[in-house]
């Protein structure tokens, strides 16, 4: 894995909103004309936002009165997103609009996170200070729509996500129409083709980079769990590290340097290869049958399926009919139990010895007796909320920084937060670390959002079939016809 360990960096001292080059904006020289006189930051409310998508892509925070009173109060650059209500829900597209639209417009986010209803983000990170204070009434003061803002409105700015059109329409103008038009061609081949994977190369167009970075920057700036998590993952690791050992082959191997339970850290390295795979169940189904995001790819939906993950597992090891020495998997999921077994019945048509090990993360409390289930998590008590929140970032940050690869279905939030930490030099190319098995990475909230952009693969087919070639002439796109 060459990505660095995400979780014991320091503190820059900096958010990445507040010093982002005009370079790192895809056309910086013509920004859409709707949108340049906008003057004010935004600030996030989140009362019921889920976790994937709220603390992940958000910049500096305020969580509780963690303001220097020394520090200048900065009026003009506070704003208030509030949303409309108290419900959780999977497709917030507030976070992540708004740290786009932060880092265009240069903007400082801050985050009321008195209702939320994970807790507060200091109960899972250490929180770097802001570099200055927001005004006592911040969240009084008077805003307007971020869709009807500009020159003469207020300086206050909120969304609610009934209300999300100004942020979405704003990153969806500067989403690079060499991806909209390669994404079309990918679509069609895809369905000719009848894929049941997403080719490698179709995870993140490379024109969508710097969409990509802007959100992967500031969730990683923020992503430092505290000591708890921290203590968490190393129980954790030290339980598979014993696994892995007692799994190493006796002879024909040179045994890795062993480290006794004592001694191992969160910096040492495990004793086998690792593959994460996360492996989605519970509510998901419902989404998946309704809008089918993976079909919109031209690909086979992969929920509940565990061959296309397993697929994928195999594409990184080469010689797994013969290794002697099987990479683990550490599957885990919103229903840990009914991964498995999903994952050990479809490897029972395997010969033993071509059978991945799998590790699972320590049993947590479950609120439903089939995986996730956003209703029945929000009314569910706090300490037990608190408690799937603190398991869900230790096994996100566990498989970012200790596996050779991750392995996922961007139509769930987690994947695409686990895009994010590794980063897009991870993501893109024909061997990322990061694998998609049926959606691909999309800037805004909704995949279909993007999808609806490029043309239809069999209305639009011959307007597709006409500029394959030229697209094809760009190594960079990755279409071979």
């Amino acid at each position: 894995m060459s990505t660095e360990s995400l979780v014991r960096k320091p503190f820059t001292g900096q958010t990445p909103y507040q010093k982002l080059s005009e370079e790192d904006w895809p056309d910086p020289d013509s920004p859409p004309k709707k949108w340049k006189f906008f003057k004010t930051p935004i600030l996030l409310s989140i009362s019921g936002a889920i976790l994937a998508l709220t603390l992940l892509y958000c910049a500096y925070i305020i969580s509780g009165p963690q303001v220097n009173p020394d520090l200048p109060t900065h009026r003009p650059r506070i704003g208030v997103s509030y949303e409309s209500d108290h419900s959780a829900t999977r497709t917030s597209p507030l976070p992540p609009s708004a740290a786009l639209t932060a880092s265009r417009f240069n903007y400082t986010i801050l985050i009321d996170d008195s209702n939320w209803n994970y807790g507060r983000l200091t109960d899972y990170f250490d929180i770097a200070p802001l570099s200055c204070q927001p005004p006592h009434d911040w969240k009084e003061m008077p805003r307007s729509a971020f869709s009807l803002s500009g020159l003469n409105q207020s300086d206050h700015v909120y969304a609610s996500r009934y209300e999300r059109d100004g942020y979405k329409s704003f990153i969806l103008e500067n989403v690079d129409k060499r991806a909209i038009d390669t994404h079309s061609v990918w679509n069609y081949l895809n369905h000719r083709d009848r894929k049941v994977v997403l080719p490698a190369t179709q995870n993140l167009h490379y024109s969508l980079q710097s969409l990509f970075d802007m959100k992967s920057a500031a969730l990683r700036d923020i992503w430092r769990p505290n000591k708890m998590i921290l203590d968490e993952i190393l129980k954790m690791k030290k339980d598979f590290n014993d696994k892995m050992l007692q799994s190493l082959p006796t002879t024909g191997h040179a045994r890795p340097k062993v480290f006794s339970p004592n001694s191992l850290d969160l910096e040492s390295p495990l004793p086998k290869k690792l593959i994460s795979v996360h492996f989605r169940l519970g509510d998901k189904k419902y989404e998946v049958e309704s809008s089918r995001p993976a079909a919109s790819n031209g690909v086979m939906s992969a929920y509940a399926n565990p061959k296309p993950y397993l697929d994928l597992v195999r594409s990184f090891v080469p010689d797994w009919k013969t290794s002697k020495n099987l990479p683990m998997l550490f599957v885990f999921s919103d229903d840990a139990k009914e991964a498995i077994r999903h994952f050990d019945e479809e490897q029972l048509l395997y010969y033993p010895n071509q059978r991945f090990p799998l590790l699972s993360p320590p049993e947590s409390k479950m609120i439903t007796d089939h995986g996730w289930n956003q209703a029945e998590f929000n009314t569910a008590p706090l300490a037990v909320r608190q408690k799937l929140g603190s398991a869900l970032i230790r096994d996100v940050t566990f498989a970012v920084d200790h596996s050779e690869a991750i392995i996922c279905s961007s139509s769930s939030n987690i994947c695409n937060l686990m895009f994010h930490l590794r980063g897009s030099q991870e993501a893109i190319g024909p061997n990322p670390s990061v694998r998609s098995v049926d959606v691909r990475w999309y800037p805004t909230a909704f995949c279909l959002e993007m999808t609806n952009l490029s043309l239809d693969p069999v209305k639009d087919r011959d307007q597709i079939l006409a500029m394959a070639p030229q697209l094809a002439a760009n190594e960079k796109n990755y279409i071979e016809l």
